[in-house]
């Protein structure tokens, strides 16, 4: 793995250590196996990696204490595991 990827793993770790929580979202289905092989899903935390924008935001709602606004009523679904 690159330097960058190694560097940007060891500043996110330290990040999530002290109390910040990375939110991630359009995470497909290979770079969502990628995170999960690597053990980075485990210390990200699989709640906070999504499939779309609008669940992210209100992921991140959540962890400040806000009340979710759910999807738009428009919402068509671009990762395979938000076609429910």
């Amino acid at each position: 793995m690159g330097l960058e990827y190694t560097l940007w793993r060891k500043s996110t770790h330290e990040s999530i250590k002290k109390g910040t929580q990375l939110v991630l979202s359009g995470v497909h289905t290979q770079p969502l196996m990628a995170l999960e092989q690597s053990g980075f899903l485990k210390i990200v935390g699989e709640q906070n990696v999504l499939g779309n924008i609008d669940d992210a935001l209100d992921r991140t709602r959540e962890i400040l204490g806000l009340d979710k606004m759910g999807r738009p009523l428009d919402f068509e679904p671009t990762v395979k595991r938000d076609k429910k």
